[in-house]
């Protein structure tokens, strides 16, 4: 009988995990031409959304720096700018390791008074970066 009880409640728990896992994956699908969209539709995302395409990555060294609030507000229009050419409605503040396998650094921000985590580098530049996407679904 504890048996039968153990079983169940094992199945039952790798049910549960097998069902919170698929509603938390996100789904990347083959970029698609977008035509260029408005720079203040691109929302920002510090995760990825459920559907997404990845339409490239998006970097700028111009006004890469803290101001004395801890705003990011220029350099990230300067992003949302640049994913707005490519037909993005969003921009995914995570970026994959770069052909060398390094990865940035994550810095704290605030843009228009919400703290976000950005990638940059410092080296041999300051650079912000993120990747454009589409987004099918939230």
């Amino acid at each position: 009988m504890r048996q039968t009880i153990r079983s169940c409640s094992l199945v039952a728990l790798v049910s549960v995990m097998v069902l919170f896992a698929c509603g938390c994956a996100s789904e990347v699908l083959p970029a698609q031409s977008h035509p260029p969209s408005d720079p203040e539709s691109v929302k920002l995302y510090q995760k990825p959304p459920a559907k997404y395409e990845k339409l490239g990555v998006v970097e700028t060294t111009q006004n890469v720096k803290f101001q004395a609030d801890a705003t990011v507000d220029p350099a990230v229009d300067a992003l949302k700018a640049q994913a707005a050419t490519m037909g993005a409605n969003g921009l995914l503040l995570q970026v994959d390791a770069d052909q060398a396998g390094q990865k940035p650094v994550m810095a704290t921000g605030v843009y228009h008074g919400q703290s976000y985590q950005f990638p940059a580098k410092a080296k041999p530049v300051k650079t912000a970066m993120a990747t454009a996407i589409y987004v099918v679904k939230e």
